[in-house]
């Protein structure tokens, strides 16, 4: 949190919630960064030498910018609040759900298997050997018989290398601290344009989720990645609506962080580049590259660092990407669409989540015929197209594994366009003028730029 909190406190906001969740968002992922630096200098991946490193990033990434920490602390220390009775309803019963996240992690061993053959075995080796090129890769004994879950993305594995390291004993503490505090951001983003009753309701929703609330307390790769990738995609929406080289930034950053965490998430970062192109276009009537260039930087740097660096130079015996092989899928395009599609309907998987967000797009579009936020909007195709594209081209991938789990990516899209949408912003003026006991007539809330 420390580290994160050097990082984005020149983000200009007021909101201790925002300050706070992006402090851990961001904090965590560049930790497993400087585990990285360590790894690849001659010093062993000992509990001194990653506490060492961390509490050194800590110190560089609050040095200077005294005025922006001094503000961002001030944000952050307490204040006399007025507690809302529904605010409080909305409050209590996540907390619920954040006390189950949290027993779950510290008393629930490693149990899903990707997990038990890939990141946290890999974490095991490391803690034990001081290296991540450890006897895992290199042993006799399983040479020949490695399946690909110990090559997946490192972020998963680090943050268990670490915790590990510190002493915890399943290593995934970090799991729900990361899951708590973008449920705080969410909570703080919506809460700034809606009614308490509305941001709390939206939030329920999402928290309800069946599947993807118990992998915030079941080490997996997607929770993680889809909280990155949702950052990305909030982000960069926040650029094209009000061109702040801030969020750009941001965007981008989070954007790799989601590659670090799922290396296929390279191919979903992609369609941002082109809406940034788009976007300076429609301007400026000329083609802009750099802000596409800032954009693709550290999604670019991550993904090379892994695959190019440690699969070529570190890893003797890196399996063959073989990802690109058209027909490697045993069903057809249309089958593996219809598959997909499918899929949303599974109320065991995903509750009636699809069903809420989906009829609120559906009134927002239709009834209100709203464009703002269309790019927003546009990301929930592109995905779902990018899973068929991903199954019919990965022969590790399947729609019953790889997609249902990639789904997730949907859920923050879909909750923060709900929530900026006319309707939801028409119902939150309704309920304003309705406690106040103010009666004048209601007008839908003008276009945003």
């Amino acid at each position: 949190g420390v580290i994160g909190f050097g990082l984005v406190r020149h983000v200009e906001s007021r909101k201790a919630g925002i300050v706070l969740s992006l402090s851990f968002l961001t904090g965590l992922p560049v930790s497993s960064l400087l585990v990285i630096v360590v790894d690849l200098l001659p010093i062993a991946l000992t509990t001194g030498s990653v506490l060492a490193a961390l509490a050194l990033g800590a110190v560089v990434a609050n040095l200077g910018w005294r005025e922006r920490t001094r503000t961002g602390l001030r944000t952050l220390a307490p204040r006399a609040v007025s507690w809302r009775a529904d605010a409080i309803v909305f409050c209590t019963v996540l907390a619920l759900f954040g006390a189950v996240s949290l027993w779950q992690a510290v008393h629930l061993p490693v149990i899903p298997r990707d997990a038990t053959v890939g990141m946290d075995l890999v974490a095991k080796y490391a803690a034990a050997e001081g290296t991540i090129r450890s006897s895992v890769f290199t042993g006799p004994e399983l040479e020949g018989r490695l399946s690909n879950q110990p090559y997946y993305a490192p972020f998963v594995m680090l943050m268990q290398l670490t915790f590990r390291l510190a002493g915890f004993a399943f290593g995934k503490l970090w799991l729900p601290v990361l899951y708590l505090s973008f449920l705080l951001f969410l909570y703080a983003r919506l809460r700034a344009e809606l009614h308490a009753i509305l941001a709390g309701f939206l939030l329920l929703v999402f928290v309800t989720v069946p599947l993807m609330f118990s992998y915030s307390y079941l080490v997996g790769t997607d929770l993680a990645n889809a909280v990155f990738f949702g950052l990305g995609v909030l982000f960069l929406h926040d650029f094209l609506r009000h061109d702040r080289r801030r969020d750009l930034l941001l965007s981008g950053l989070f954007m790799g962080f989601a590659c670090w965490s799922r290396s296929e998430s390279i191919l979903f970062v992609l369609p941002g580049a082109l809406f940034l192109l788009g976007d300076r276009f429609r301007r400026r009537g000329t083609v802009a590259w750099a802000p596409a260039i800032v954009y693709l930087a550290a999604p670019a740097a991550l993904f090379l660092l892994w695959h190019g660096f440690y699969y070529r130079l570190v890893f003797e015996a890196a399996p063959g990407a073989g990802v690109f092989s058209p027909g490697a899928a045993p069903r057809s395009w249309g089958e593996t669409t219809v598959s997909v599609l499918m899929l949303l309907g599974e109320d065991s998987l995903y509750g009636g989540a699809f069903y809420v967000l989906g009829t609120a797009v559906l009134v927002n579009v239709v009834g209100f015929r709203e464009r703002r936020g269309g790019w927003l909007l546009a990301w929930i195709p592109l995905l779902l197209a990018g899973f068929v594209v991903l199954v019919q081209t990965t022969p590790a991938a399947s729609v019953e594994n790889t997609v249902k789990r990639g789904i997730f990516k949907l859920f923050p899209i879909l909750v923060v366009y709900v929530g900026e949408s006319r309707l939801f912003l028409l119902i939150s003026e309704r309920l304003s003028r309705w406690e106040s006991g103010r009666e004048e007539t209601l007008r839908p809330p003008p276009d945003l730029p």
